[in-house]
Protein backbone atom coordinates (compact mmCIF):
# COMPACT_ATOMS: atom_id res chain seq x y z
CA UNK A 1 0.00 0.00 0.00
CA UNK A 2 1.31 3.76 -1.10
CA UNK A 3 2.20 5.71 2.01
CA UNK A 4 -0.26 8.31 2.46
CA UNK A 5 -2.76 6.72 0.45
CA UNK A 6 -6.01 6.31 1.88
CA UNK A 7 -8.09 3.04 -0.36
CA UNK A 8 -11.22 3.11 1.76
CA UNK A 9 -11.63 6.69 1.22
CA UNK A 10 -11.15 6.04 -2.45
CA UNK A 11 -13.48 3.32 -2.28
CA UNK A 12 -15.89 4.95 -0.73
CA UNK A 13 -15.79 7.28 -3.04
CA UNK A 14 -15.89 5.26 -5.73
CA UNK A 15 -18.85 2.79 -4.14
CA UNK A 16 -21.12 6.35 -3.21
CA UNK A 17 -21.06 7.16 -7.08
CA UNK A 18 -21.95 3.87 -8.49
CA UNK A 19 -24.34 3.19 -5.86
CA UNK A 20 -26.28 6.54 -5.86
CA UNK A 21 -25.81 7.03 -9.56
CA UNK A 22 -28.02 3.87 -10.60
CA UNK A 23 -30.49 3.85 -7.75
CA UNK A 24 -31.25 7.38 -9.47
CA UNK A 25 -32.68 5.28 -12.30
CA UNK A 26 -36.59 4.76 -9.73
CA UNK A 27 -36.35 8.58 -9.10
CA UNK A 28 -35.84 9.22 -12.98
CA UNK A 29 -38.40 6.58 -14.08
CA UNK A 30 -40.78 7.63 -11.64
CA UNK A 31 -40.30 11.19 -12.00
CA UNK A 32 -41.05 10.83 -15.72
CA UNK A 33 -44.44 9.06 -14.93
CA UNK A 34 -45.12 11.95 -12.42
CA UNK A 35 -45.14 14.58 -15.04
CA UNK A 36 -46.87 12.60 -17.56
CA UNK A 37 -49.37 12.15 -15.22
CA UNK A 38 -49.63 15.42 -14.27
CA UNK A 39 -49.09 17.47 -17.31
CA UNK A 40 -51.37 15.18 -18.85
CA UNK A 41 -49.83 16.70 -22.28
CA UNK A 42 -49.85 14.94 -25.76
CA UNK A 43 -46.29 15.25 -25.36
CA UNK A 44 -44.03 11.90 -26.37
CA UNK A 45 -42.70 10.89 -22.57
CA UNK A 46 -39.39 10.56 -24.46
CA UNK A 47 -39.54 14.48 -24.72
CA UNK A 48 -40.18 14.58 -20.94
CA UNK A 49 -37.33 12.62 -20.53
CA UNK A 50 -35.35 14.28 -21.84
CA UNK A 51 -35.87 17.26 -19.52
CA UNK A 52 -36.42 15.63 -16.55
CA UNK A 53 -33.74 12.93 -16.61
CA UNK A 54 -30.41 15.34 -16.26
CA UNK A 55 -31.80 16.21 -12.89
CA UNK A 56 -33.27 13.62 -11.11
CA UNK A 57 -30.48 10.96 -12.62
CA UNK A 58 -27.42 12.82 -12.76
CA UNK A 59 -28.07 16.35 -10.55
CA UNK A 60 -29.65 15.08 -7.67
CA UNK A 61 -27.34 11.63 -7.37
CA UNK A 62 -24.15 14.00 -7.75
CA UNK A 63 -25.21 16.07 -4.68
CA UNK A 64 -26.20 13.13 -2.79
CA UNK A 65 -22.72 11.72 -2.93
CA UNK A 66 -21.09 15.38 -2.07
CA UNK A 67 -23.64 15.31 1.38
CA UNK A 68 -22.72 11.95 1.84
CA UNK A 69 -18.95 12.51 1.68
CA UNK A 70 -19.39 15.64 3.98
CA UNK A 71 -21.68 13.92 6.90
CA UNK A 72 -20.08 10.81 6.81
CA UNK A 73 -16.21 13.00 6.69
CA UNK A 74 -14.89 11.13 3.66
CA UNK A 75 -12.41 13.63 2.12
CA UNK A 76 -13.75 14.96 -0.86
CA UNK A 77 -10.45 15.25 -2.32
CA UNK A 78 -10.65 11.89 -4.53
CA UNK A 79 -14.22 14.21 -6.20
CA UNK A 80 -12.21 17.06 -6.97
CA UNK A 81 -8.95 15.34 -8.39
CA UNK A 82 -10.34 13.60 -11.08
CA UNK A 83 -14.56 15.03 -10.86
CA UNK A 84 -14.87 13.69 -14.91
CA UNK A 85 -13.44 10.47 -14.44
CA UNK A 86 -16.19 10.16 -11.58
CA UNK A 87 -19.06 11.48 -13.37
CA UNK A 88 -18.26 9.37 -16.24
CA UNK A 89 -18.33 6.35 -14.06
CA UNK A 90 -21.54 7.30 -12.18
CA UNK A 91 -23.20 7.88 -15.69
CA UNK A 92 -22.03 5.19 -17.39
CA UNK A 93 -22.93 2.61 -14.46
CA UNK A 94 -26.14 4.44 -14.51
CA UNK A 95 -26.42 3.55 -18.52
CA UNK A 96 -25.04 0.23 -18.24
CA UNK A 97 -27.95 -0.67 -15.36
CA UNK A 98 -30.46 0.81 -17.39
CA UNK A 99 -29.90 -1.26 -20.62
CA UNK A 100 -29.34 -4.39 -18.44
CA UNK A 101 -32.90 -3.62 -16.77
CA UNK A 102 -34.50 -3.69 -20.44
CA UNK A 103 -32.93 -6.40 -21.26
CA UNK A 104 -34.42 -8.29 -18.25
CA UNK A 105 -37.73 -6.75 -17.70
CA UNK A 106 -38.99 -6.05 -20.98
CA UNK A 107 -36.68 -8.70 -22.83
CA UNK A 108 -34.82 -6.01 -25.25
CA UNK A 109 -32.66 -7.37 -27.95
CA UNK A 110 -29.30 -5.51 -28.35
CA UNK A 111 -29.30 -3.23 -31.36
CA UNK A 112 -26.80 -0.55 -32.08
CA UNK A 113 -28.73 2.05 -30.44
CA UNK A 114 -28.85 0.01 -27.50
CA UNK A 115 -24.95 0.21 -27.38
CA UNK A 116 -24.72 3.62 -27.54
CA UNK A 117 -27.12 4.81 -24.78
CA UNK A 118 -25.04 3.99 -21.79
CA UNK A 119 -22.36 6.54 -23.40
CA UNK A 120 -24.77 9.51 -24.15
CA UNK A 121 -25.51 9.22 -20.05
CA UNK A 122 -21.85 9.50 -19.44
CA UNK A 123 -21.64 12.40 -21.76
CA UNK A 124 -24.21 13.89 -19.80
CA UNK A 125 -22.83 13.02 -16.30
CA UNK A 126 -19.61 14.41 -17.47
CA UNK A 127 -21.50 17.61 -18.38
CA UNK A 128 -23.25 18.03 -15.51
CA UNK A 129 -21.11 16.56 -12.72
CA UNK A 130 -17.86 17.20 -13.51
CA UNK A 131 -18.71 21.01 -12.82
CA UNK A 132 -20.60 19.92 -9.29
CA UNK A 133 -17.66 17.36 -8.16
CA UNK A 134 -14.74 20.12 -9.42
CA UNK A 135 -16.32 22.45 -7.16
CA UNK A 136 -17.70 20.12 -4.09
CA UNK A 137 -15.94 22.09 -1.68
CA UNK A 138 -17.88 25.13 -2.34
CA UNK A 139 -21.25 24.66 -4.26
CA UNK A 140 -21.72 28.24 -4.92
CA UNK A 141 -21.48 31.49 -6.48
CA UNK A 142 -22.76 32.91 -9.74
CA UNK A 143 -20.19 31.79 -12.00
CA UNK A 144 -20.60 28.11 -10.52
CA UNK A 145 -24.65 28.36 -10.99
CA UNK A 146 -24.03 29.75 -14.34
CA UNK A 147 -21.47 26.99 -15.54
CA UNK A 148 -24.20 24.13 -13.68
CA UNK A 149 -26.97 25.97 -15.58
CA UNK A 150 -25.21 25.87 -18.96
CA UNK A 151 -24.42 22.08 -18.45
CA UNK A 152 -27.73 21.38 -17.71
CA UNK A 153 -29.38 22.90 -20.76
CA UNK A 154 -26.82 21.54 -22.87
CA UNK A 155 -27.60 18.26 -21.45
CA UNK A 156 -31.28 18.28 -21.39
CA UNK A 157 -30.71 19.59 -25.36
CA UNK A 158 -28.84 16.51 -25.90
CA UNK A 159 -31.10 13.88 -24.00
CA UNK A 160 -33.60 15.20 -25.96
CA UNK A 161 -31.97 14.77 -29.63
CA UNK A 162 -30.61 11.61 -28.70
CA UNK A 163 -34.46 10.42 -27.03
CA UNK A 164 -36.23 11.49 -30.36
CA UNK A 165 -33.84 11.53 -33.36
CA UNK A 166 -30.80 10.09 -32.48
CA UNK A 167 -32.02 6.99 -31.97
CA UNK A 168 -33.45 6.65 -34.81
CA UNK A 169 -30.40 7.55 -37.12
CA UNK A 170 -28.73 5.56 -35.64
CA UNK A 171 -30.51 2.89 -35.95
CA UNK A 172 -30.96 4.07 -39.60
CA UNK A 173 -26.96 4.45 -39.87
CA UNK A 174 -26.33 0.54 -39.01
CA UNK A 175 -29.59 -1.00 -40.47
Amino acid sequence: MEQGRDLSGELNTYLSVVIFFTASLALGDYGIRFYVFILQAEVPHQVIAGFTEPVTTKLVPAITVIFIHQRYDVPLHYLQSRPYWFAFIGGLSLGIFERSLYIVVKGASISPGFVVAPWMHALNAVLICGVIFRSADSLKGFRFFGQLLAALVLSMAIHVFWNTWGVILIHQAFA
